[in-house]
């Protein structure tokens, strides 16, 4: 079960990018609602699925329309990013993206004041890209403000196998352990170095585990191969 309330003050959290868990989706925003109701700005991480971006890292500077109403873009980031050639601009890219198009109304939803500002990442965004990004972000966020990593856990092992990457990999999420995330079975590995080191230098505490579960306790397919996800939030050390 998710947590009655997340102590303390959200800086970020996790979440996936599957509609088969869309309440868990639900449930994570609404408790970060609950303790965070007015951010300014949210980051949204997600991987590059499709690899259809220029670069090992592309952000989205559009608004959006959902909906609940207009989402607007982060303009500022936008510029900041474009300008240190940290990131790349390809707008076209987004529409087709489901880590970041399953919870656009939902940030426009609960955060309908907020801006947005989008970046998929690939597998071989450099560490060099990863800390540029970091330093550069740190300057541009402000108080109240989010980052969220859309991340799926384990793909494509069966159940059991799955559970035990899981053992692996929550740990090193909740104890915001960047550097133990190679060989982890993660869908957006350089996204969650970026996020964890964001957190640390941010000032949060740990991770705290809110819900998890794998599609075959919801699809029924309790013997075929299959995702695993998890919601985490981090709230600022006290």
């Amino acid at each position: 079960q998710p947590p009655q309330g997340i102590p303390g003050d959200p800086l970020g959290g996790v979440t996936h990018h599957h509609d088969l868990a869309a309440g868990m989706i639900l449930r994570f925003y609404r408790a970060l609602a609950a303790a965070n109701p007015s951010p300014r700005r949210v980051i949204l991480l997600s991987p590059d699925h499709f690899r259809g971006g220029p670069g090992p890292v592309t952000l989205c500077g559009e608004a959006w329309n959902t909906p609940f109403g207009p989402l607007r873009g982060d303009r500022e980031g936008t510029e900041l990013l474009l300008r240190s050639g940290l990131a790349l601009r390809r707008d076209g890219l987004f529409p087709r993206e489901h880590g970041v198009t399953i919870h656009l109304p939902l940030i426009r939803l609960f955060f309908p004041d907020a801006s947005v500002l989008l970046l998929v990442l690939r597998d071989h965004a450099s560490d060099l890209q990863l800390l540029g990004l970091r330093q550069l972000l740190l300057s541009h966020l402000e108080e109240g403000d989010l980052v969220l990593l859309s991340m799926d856990l384990s793909h494509h092992k069966l159940p059991a196998q799955a559970e035990e990457e899981d053992r692996r990999t929550l740990p090193a999420l909740e104890r915001m352990a960047s550097g133990s995330l190679k060989g982890l079975d993660l869908d957006c590995p350089r996204g969650a170095a970026l996020f964890l080191g964001l957190m640390r230098e941010r000032g949060a505490a740990r991770g705290i585990l809110g819900e998890r579960t794998h599609s075959g306790n919801l699809n029924g397919y309790l013997r075929a191969p299959c995702t695993t996800y998890a919601t985490l939030f981090y709230p600022r050390e006290p």
